[in-house]
């Protein structure tokens, strides 16, 4: 619900969205067997969904927090995803930098019963870091992304601060990805 205020503000900025759920896909978790450097021999559904974040100029990461922990589908995804960052490199849209995720925009959302929510931001900025993207943040979203509570499915949305907060964070998104001038 929260990712879904964000990409809405994003649209209503002018940015053309997408959501990807990784719910449902099949996404092993990493081996470290090291070909991801030229890509992934697994053979799952990890790299349709790089590809398309290869495509954007921005990205969203969103989760559910467990034991103060990011899903661990997301966390799996991520490993795997590592190849992005490293030995596939590609002139960046900005001037002398390299990496195919360098220079785009990131940001966090994560949402929990009571606590660990700023740790699951903390996994995301860190992986945006990583892969030397820019990192997306508002004033309701603190310093290192957008952290709601919420016990029950569907609890958030009655949280106008943390909707007001999303909304915020897709609305600073395109802004930055403007003023970079890489979308």
């Amino acid at each position: 619900m929260l990712l879904d205020a964000a990409l809405a503000a994003c649209a209503e900025e002018g940015a053309q969205v997408e959501k990807i759920t990784l719910a449902g896909m099949e996404i092993r978790d990493c081996v470290g067997c090291v070909p991801c450097f030229e890509k992934c021999v697994t053979g799952d559904t990890t790299w349709e969904v790089t590809d398309r974040l290869l495509d954007a100029d921005g990205i969203i990461l969103a989760s559910p927090t467990y034991q103060g922990m990011m899903s661990g589908l997301l966390k799996s995804f991520l490993d795997r995803a590592i190849y992005i960052g490293r030995k596939h490199r590609a002139p960046s849209k900005v001037a002398g930098h390299s990496g195919l995720l360098k220079d785009k925009v990131g940001a966090s959302i994560a949402v929990g019963a009571s606590s660990g929510m700023q740790f699951v931001n903390l996994e995301h900025v860190m992986w945006f870091l990583k892969n030397q993207m820019l990192v997306a943040t508002g004033e309701r979203s603190l310093y290192l992304g957008l952290a709601a509570t919420a016990r029950d499915r569907g609890e958030v949305k009655c949280d106008k601060v943390a909707m007001e907060g999303a909304r915020e964070l897709g609305r600073r998104m395109v802004e930055l990805i403007r003023l970079t001038g890489t979308g």
